[in-house]
């Protein structure tokens, strides 16, 4: 009784996850209005209430579904190819037509653009959904490659397409070839007459990739071709061997990339972040007298916000405690040594920066620097030196700020940047015969966004 039972329950179990593998989502989403709600129906059933500022699920087998809605009458519909383990992003509006409302469906054109509609509805909500969504899809997905073939058959020859266990095809004029595996890297080899030729590609898990394939000569000898295009490319090519058929595959590759598109929109910043920040400084003078200087290490540690201003660029100012200064090595004359000392400058520090780029982004901006502390300590000719430098120097500076940053995860950046000061940091009397002194500051940092 108990094995009979507990067999039961596996088999729901299984063809409960088979199902469930086996559908496609589509997401209907309603960022907001108030113009009302209505009801979104397919042929046998209904969905659920379009409510502005909700989204509405439904699970459904491949195939082709036709999704309906109608307001006092005007009715509206959107039909879609829903292919297995696919998720579609609908957003749900109202229109006018003749003073009237009437339903209206739009699928959207990528991922990044149903993120930002459902953030409208609810402040990270596109990221959470989409992570959710993505986070579970299977990562040995097979990859596809689609070998095609324009030309003209009166003088192109055909060729086989091999892999080194197997066949892939003959590759023909007016023709395309499907060809899917596994991930990981695969070489693909044709000859014709003993010239062989041969493209290797890394496969990865989920996308699809275009090669055209040819013919030319060299050195009085016919040899295949390969060459890797893009999707647009991709597209051109294959609708002038059937009408359409390019339209058709590029589609079915934009919705293949689906898993990767998620996981890269993902991890990029939405909206305005704030959070903290540290790291290493490299600091020297611009000038030195009497003394051979180097760099002196040092820490910072501070806040930061990041706002966007446009999709690749984006306004971050901070504030935050950097150690700065130099080490000084004393020699007389005839190079003998004296002494060495280390000057503390510390500042509080607040970049105005702009970032500019995606994933890597540049980093330019003023930076204001206000002086906490300056100290200077060692020892020259046997004497202790230990000087507060803070009277004889300036109570504010002002650097131009420069670097490169990059975002490894959507709640991580770090970065390297150099601080050029452009202001004397020494509080010199007029009449005075002294060097402009300037600060010099490699700056690495990593931050940590405390923003959800």
């Amino acid at each position: 009784m108990k094995l009979t039972l507990l067999i039961t329950l596996l088999s729901c179990l299984f063809t409960y996850y088979a199902n469930a593998q086996g559908q496609a989502s589509v997401y209907f989403c309603r960022t907001g209005g108030t113009d009302g709600v209505y009801e979104i129906r397919t042929h046998s059933a209904s969905i659920g209430m379009s409510v502005p500022g909700t989204y509405l699920t439904f699970k459904a087998e491949p195939g082709t579904h036709t999704f309906k809605a109608q307001i006092a009458g005007m009715e509206n519909s959107i039909t879609m190819e829903l292919r297995e383990g696919q998720n579609y992003f609908v957003e749900t509006v109202v229109k006018f037509k003749q003073e009237k409302r009437v339903p209206s469906f739009r699928e959207f054109s990528s991922l990044k653009e149903a993120r930002t509609a459902l953030n409208r509805m609810e402040k990270g909500l596109g990221e959470k959904l989409l992570s959710e969504i993505y986070s579970a899809a299977p990562q040995d997905d097979p990859a596809i490659v689609y070998f095609y073939r324009n030309g003209d058959s009166s003088v192109d020859i055909p060729f086989e397409i091999k892999t080194d266990s197997a066949s892939v095809g003959v590759s023909v004029p007016k023709t395309y070839i499907t060809y899917t595996n596994k991930p990981g890297t695969e070489v693909f080899k044709a000859q014709i007459a003993g010239s062989e030729r041969s493209k290797t590609i890394d496969l990865k898990a989920g996308l699809t990739y275009f090669i055209r394939c040819y013919t030319f000569e060299e050195g009085g000898a016919r040899y295949p071709g390969f060459q890797q295009v893009g999707k647009e490319k991709a597209r051109q090519d294959l609708n002038r061997i059937e009408a359409t058929l390019g339209t058709k595959l590029v589609k079915e590759e934009l919705i293949e990339t689906n898993i990767e598109e998620a996981k890269r929109i993902t991890s990029q910043p939405d909206g305005t972040q704030f959070g903290v920040k540290g790291g290493l400084n490299l600091s020297i003078f611009s000038a030195s007298i009497n003394s051979d200087a180097s760099m002196k290490p040092g820490f910072h540690l501070g806040l930061y916000m990041r706002t966007k201003i446009s999709n690749k660029f984006w306004f971050r100012p901070e504030v935050y405690f950097s150690g700065q200064g130099q080490k000084d090595n004393y020699v007389t004359f005839n190079g003998s040594a004296m002494g060495t000392t280390t000057t503390s400058v510390n500042y509080i520090n607040v970049p105005l920066l702009f970032e500019a780029g995606g994933k890597f982004k540049l980093h330019f901006g003023p930076q204001f620097g206000f002086l906490l502390s300056a100290k200077e300590k060692g020892t020259i000719d046997g004497d202790a030196v230990d000087d507060d430098l803070k009277d004889i120097m300036k109570k504010s500076d002002v650097s131009l700020a420069f670097g490169l940053g990059f975002d490894p995860a959507k709640n991580v950046n770090l970065g390297v940047r150099y601080n050029l000061g452009l202001t004397q940091i020494f509080d010199v009397p007029d009449g005075i015969d002294f060097p402009k002194v300037s600060n010099r500051v490699f700056h690495f940092y990593v931050a940590f966004s405390l923003t959800k």
